[in-house]
């Protein structure tokens, strides 16, 4: 019975590797790419460090691979298969040989590096690898920033919005950066993405003045979440904002009148009217009428 269950178990391990691997690909020093693949998910620094090494040396001839990997998704068979195996201890097998391969794709499109861009920009478009591909390109150099510009104005709204919180993580005023952003905010219809927008103005040193109408409209956004970034952005121009003051005193109150975005940006904006309405910096004891 127990050389049943071995036979059975090591069937339907033959049968995961099939499933998992449907082609090795180009090769490098003897080892085909799938196992340089593979050695990218090891442990062991030194292996990975030279199994990047060789995902470089292929470069463009292992992208066909890489892609297949970045948009895999187990089938029936597969999780069935997967199900099986899990009941057996001789041989580790992964939660879900996707994910494994997804990882791979990951890892593998990373140790290519900048010579991937043009494919990666293609992939914008995959429903599958979209979100794998904004990713990826966000970990790259400002170079990728004209690339970013055009994932902002994606179809996907988790590509628009990763590339609008890359934008403002970048700290940049690079050429389209504000516009883009500031478009982004007025019309997406995602309220996350527009938040991310009204955050990401905040990051941006040097910001040209049309930046304040901007965020002065976002304060009337149906989304709370988005008004109030846009007014945490305000705060951070300073009093170079100081046309937003009646509208963010018109806010205030909407945000629940305790200590918010809106209170932070007055009092960076204009303290001494923020005073006057009874905004007072944290830990400070508004003057008694007695005094």
């Amino acid at each position: 019975m127990r050389r049943a269950s071995v036979i059975a178990g090591l069937i339907a391990s033959a049968m995961l590797v099939l499933l998992m691997i449907p082609f090795a690909g180009p090769r490098y020093q003897g080892r085909s790419a799938r196992e340089w693949l593979r050695r990218l998910m090891h442990t062991n620094d030194a292996d990975r460090l030279e199994a990047a090494a060789a995902v470089r040396k292929l470069d463009t001839n292992v992208i066909p691979i890489l892609t297949q990997r970045l948009g895999a998704r187990d089938s029936a068979l597969q999780s069935n298969v997967t199900k099986l195996l899990r009941k057996q201890s001789l041989v580790p097998v992964p939660a879900s040989p996707a994910l494994e391969a997804r990882l791979q794709g990951l890892k593998g499109f990373e140790a290519l590096g900048k010579s991937a861009v043009p494919d990666l920009t293609k992939l914008l478009d995959d429903p599958l690898r979209a979100k794998s591909a904004a990713w990826l390109l966000c970990q790259l150099d400002d170079s990728v920033i004209p690339v970013l510009l055009i994932a902002i104005t994606n179809c996907n709204s988790e590509v628009r919005s990763q590339a609008a919180l890359d934008l403002g993580y970048r700290h940049t005023n690079a050429p389209g950066v504000v516009p883009a952003l500031m478009e982004r905010l007025k019309v997406d219809s995602d309220p996350m993405t527009r938040t991310i927008c009204a955050s990401a103005l905040g990051k941006i040193p040097d910001l040209p003045d049309d930046v304040v109408p901007c965020l002065i409209q976002a304060l009337e956004d149906t989304s709370i979440t988005t008004a109030s970034e846009a007014a945490r952005s305000l705060g951070i121009i300073g009093p170079r904002a100081k046309t937003a003051v009646p509208a963010l005193l018109k806010f205030y109150p909407k945000e629940g009148g305790r200590p918010t975005a809106a209170a932070e940006a007055l009092l960076s904006i204009a303290p001494e009217t923020a005073a006057q309405h009874g905004i007072f910096p944290p830990g400070k004891v508004p003057p008694s009428p007695y005094e």
